[in-house]
């Protein structure tokens, strides 16, 4: 039996197929850092990746198992963005819904979304342990080891759990890709179920990020204190494909309760259209909003990205309100009540 090739060390998580629609011939894409202060130009191979990102130890699985069935997933989706490009308008529903589960993928597979839970979890944690004071983890630490724990035991493991953006609790790679295959399954519907317009452009151009899915917020959530489109409540999707072709899927509540949801899936009301200076706006907008740390573009499209770049933000999801600063007493007394 020959030998089996090295697994993969980095892992794309804005495949290069996708980014390529936004290359050069010779595969050189520009990279820019927000907010805006690092630009360098270098091939697909060098941007968007992250190193054992997606790698499993799994007892009778390679550990790159997960990234070949992306690899998978990608091709698939090469194939059918290729149709796309080259005028299909409307794709049949098994290519229509694997582009769309490839779209629910990207919203998935990005670290943020792994930084994401551990940030939530490990505020958790730092909740539950502030909570309960420093006597609390002293009583815990003796019955771990089973002798009486020091004041510098307990001051050490306090400071290292009241720290800043420490993590921890942190998230296996395993749940981590298991988490990106039900999420994307959890998506898929909202992606599907909207009607899509392929919008082709001549004179200007799209760009690309990190984490390219891009949520259009309902006008009516404009005066929402809580804000944040979501996949089911946002008024539209954008998703550039290459440089010169995206997709925005619009409102699917047009279509509530006159035309059955399974013909909107099936791509019945997808359409196609010449892309304007406002809709390629729009695009990139949406492409820079829904950025982490990082957008792309042909190194000739300097000029579609828009002037006023966000600071990076590497968590998709972070913990609303003001952060408390636990003191180590306990913050509630034995009889329930708040101590004073």
């Amino acid at each position: 039996m020959g030998a089996q090739p090295n697994p993969a060390k980095w892992h794309h998580y804005v495949p290069r197929m996708l980014l390529r629609g936004f290359a050069t011939d010779t595969d050189m894409i520009t990279a820019v850092r927000l907010p805006g202060d690092t630009t360098f130009t270098a091939t697909t191979k060098s941007v968007a990746a992250k190193k054992h990102l997606y790698s499993v130890e799994v007892e009778g699985q390679e550990p790159d198992a997960f990234e070949k069935m992306l690899g998978s997933v990608e091709a698939d989706a090469s194939r059918i963005i290729r149709q796309v490009v080259e005028g299909k308008v409307r794709l049949s529903e098994e290519d229509r819904n694997g582009l769309a589960f490839f779209i629910a993928i990207q919203a998935a597979r990005g670290p943020e979304t792994k930084n994401s839970m551990e940030h939530v979890a490990s505020e958790a944690r730092r909740w539950q342990v502030g909570a309960g004071g420093k006597e609390a983890r002293r009583r815990r630490l003796t019955k771990q080891t089973g002798r009486e724990a020091t004041d510098e035991e307990v001051d050490d493991l306090w400071d290292r759990v009241m720290e800043p953006g420490a993590t921890l609790v942190p998230m296996s790679s395993l749940k981590f890709v298991q988490h990106i295959v039900a999420t994307a399954q959890e998506l898929m519907p909202y992606i599907s179920g909207r009607p899509w317009t392929v919008h082709r452009f001549d004179l200007r151009s799209l760009i690309v990020s990190d984490s390219p899915v891009g949520l259009i917020p309902h006008p009516d959530d404009d005066d929402d204190p809580w804000g944040g489109a979501g996949f089911m409540t946002s008024w539209g999707i954008t998703f550039p494909l290459t440089r010169k072709v995206g997709i925005l899927m619009s409102d699917p509540q047009a279509f509530q309760g006159m035309v059955p949801v399974e013909r909107v899936r099936a791509g019945q009301f997808d359409q196609t259209a010449v892309g304007t200076t406002a809709v390629e706006k729009l695009f990139n907008e949406m492409t820079v909003r829904g950025a982490r740390e990082w957008v792309y573009h042909h190194p000739d499209d300097a000029r579609f990205v828009p002037d006023d770049l966000p600071e990076p933000d590497t968590l998709g999801v972070q913990m609303v309100g003001e952060r408390i600063e636990f003191n180590g007493e306990p913050l509630f007394s034995k009889t329930g009540g708040r101590p004073t």
